[in-house]
């Protein structure tokens, strides 16, 4: 897999690796979503002691430590006399461990799967003897973010408090997903960016084509591509009761995002619905979204949900509906629905984008400390960016159409920010225009002589 930006993640853990401390780490975050490419990247000129985690019994998991041991460390003993149990293996480490040398577990969930109370063990073994070695560094990793929490970050957990420091690998930004395509233009890569999102390894494998439709039609919707069943995978994965999420996400699918909805189309109780959205939350699926200029959002009841991944919104919407076509090879219609549809998807990625656009910008624009969707029962703006301290307010509307943008659509948005209630008769309100196709001339001279209308072509200032 292509190796692109994560700076920080990866100064953290050689940081870690290079004090003369112990470490240990914890590293977090959705299936395929970088982490053991980002661990390989660290432990560069390092050397790298790695175990994986696999869906087997505890005693193949400890033969193949045993043999993974018996080349690291030259003891071909272990060969015929494995560990016998995690004691063992973790004696054997306090005594044989080396200098410059980064232990990693990945898939770590894996491992306490077959081994029940593992996470205790461990907990021992580091407590009383390993973290007392300055040169012992760990860094635990997994795909299951609730079994990851459960067993090392929450309070209960065995291993909470040993931890030197946590990773949550999340998704790439817009602009560090670009980079998978660097000879597409803005506009070409933003097609792929709406169903890919910023996982390295969906930009991946999409990224060895030039044709959207062909990237859908070849990875997604082929029954033996791994993305196809790859939904599936994920929730079965992670969560117990995943009819119930299942219908969730189908539900947000359908825009249908508020609680009331959810409980009308899912038949899931109130009081039931809350934790399912929590968990789906905390895997980064969904967001919770509330009007920027709410005052007190934790206490706020006018938030709705969204699905946050871009692939698995896609997902919900063309591939489990339509998983018969699929399955008998019947793509015409569904294709035919794919194109259609997806410019509505592109608006919607091209409004979430539009932050890191205008945050990339701010040296012209200005500094934004927030930026949010706004709506009330009368109106509704794809983004408002607020600067506090200065009081000074953005309107922002992105429109992802092949007609140049005109001075309707910037009175229409004056007209609306009327209507928004924030510091209203001592706020400075400045109106941002983003469009796929540029300007009429007319608007295009307005700006000019009005340095509070700020108009970008594409993610280009005007």
């Amino acid at each position: 897999m292509k190796f692109i930006n994560r700076t920080s993640e990866i100064s953290f853990i050689q940081k870690e690796v290079d004090a003369s401390k112990s470490s240990f780490i914890i590293i977090y975050g959705k299936r395929r979503i970088g982490k053991t490419e980002l661990i390989k990247e660290s432990a560069k000129n390092r050397k790298l002691l790695y175990f994986l985690g696999r869906q087997v019994n505890n005693k193949d998991n400890l033969d193949q430590l045993s043999k993974t041991c018996s080349v690291f460390f030259n003891e071909p003993i272990l060969i015929g006399q494995p560990f016998l149990n995690w004691d063992q293996f973790f004696s054997f480490l306090a005594v044989r461990l080396n200098k410059n040398t980064l232990i990693v577990f990945d898939e770590y969930p894996y491992f306490v799967s077959a081994q029940p109370g593992l996470s205790t063990i461990f907990q021992k073994w580091w407590d009383e003897s390993l973290k007392k070695i300055s040169f012992c560094k760990f860094i635990l990793c997994g795909s299951s973010f609730g079994m990851m929490i459960e067993e090392t970050l929450s309070e209960k957990a065995p291993l909470y408090g040993r931890r030197t420091g946590q990773i949550h690998v999340k998704p790439l930004s817009y602009y560090n997903s670009w980079k998978f395509f660097p000879n597409l233009s803005f506009s070409k890569f933003l097609e792929f960016y709406s169903v890919t999102g910023g996982n390295p390894e969906y930009l991946t494998r999409f990224s060895s084509y030039k044709n959207i439709d062909e990237a859908i039609e070849q990875e997604v919707f082929t029954t033996h591509s791994p993305l196809y069943e790859e939904i599936d995978f994920l929730l079965k994965e992670e969560l117990r009761e995943p009819k119930n999420y299942y219908s969730i996400l189908k539900s947000l699918a359908l825009n249908r995002n508020k609680i009331s909805d959810l409980i009308e189309q899912t038949g899931i109780e109130k009081s039931s619905l809350h934790t399912y959205l929590y968990y789906l939350e905390n895997l980064g699926l969904i967001e919770k979204e509330i009007p920027i200029t709410e005052k007190h959002p934790e206490k706020s009841r006018k938030g709705i949900f969204r699905i946050k991944d871009q692939f698995v919104h896609f997902w919900f919407q063309f591939v489990l509906p339509f998983r018969r076509e699929i399955e008998i090879g019947e793509l015409n219609f569904l294709m035919k629905k794919t194109r259609e549809d997806l410019p509505k998807i592109i608006q919607e990625n091209y409004q979430r984008s539009a932050t890191e656009i205008i945050i990339r910008n701010e040296r012209v624009i200005g500094h934004i400390e927030r930026v949010g969707r706004y709506w009330n029962n009368e109106i509704e703006i794809d983004n408002i960016g607020l600067n506090e301290n200065r009081k000074e307010i953005y309107f922002i509307e992105c429109k992802w159409s092949n007609k140049l943008l005109g001075g309707n659509v910037l009175k229409e948005l004056i007209s609306k920010s009327q209507r928004v209630d924030w510091n209203k008769g001592s706020r400075k309100e400045k109106y941002t225009l983003l469009s796929k196709s540029g300007f009429t001339q007319e608007l295009i001279q307005k700006s000019k002589k009005d340095k509070n209308i700020i108009l970008i072509h594409e993610d280009k200032l005007i």
